[in-house]
């Protein structure tokens, strides 16, 4: 014995064997009860083995409705792309209805040029026939200033 305590000659004491056997009776008593409530409760080996049946069934399922999440997931993303296109495509209607208002304000004024054109076509015509009537008579007077 070291110094009068047996723990450290590797030897045990009296009272840690005390100690050993209360936890040892104490985890029987606690696995009784456990199993007592377990009785008590209805949960048998039956039980037990349908839940981790179930459990495994649950997985499969999980599994299962991994790929409809995946669908669900690119339908929403291609539901997103068509919301885009949508407002693209009204955009685009937008700029078209400019393009055509625009198109038929210049078709409206190239007609107005057509008769502006037709008009000053009529009028040149007109002047140059007065031109040609004029210079008739002025050569005319021409003459006949020109024989006194």
């Amino acid at each position: 014995m070291v110094f009068g305590i047996p723990e450290l000659a590797g030897g045990e004491s009296k009272g840690r064997k005390n100690e050993l056997a209360e936890v040892k009776e104490a985890e029987t008593s606690l696995s009784k009860k456990l199993d007592d409530l377990l009785k008590e409760a209805g949960v048998d080996a039956n039980l037990m083995e349908s839940l981790g049946s179930s459990i495994r069934n649950f997985e499969g399922a999980a599994k299962g409705i991994a790929p409809t999440v995946d669908a669900m997931e690119s339908t929403k993303k291609y539901s997103e792309e068509m919301v885009q296109a949508a407002a693209q495509m009204e955009s685009l209607n937008s700029l078209y209805k400019v393009q055509l208002e625009s198109a038929s304000r210049q078709a409206s004024v190239n007609e107005e040029v057509v008769q502006n054109a037709s008009a000053l076509k009529e009028q040149m015509a007109s002047l140059s026939t007065n031109l040609s009537s004029l210079n008739g008579v002025y050569g005319g007077m021409l003459s006949a200033m020109n024989r006194n």
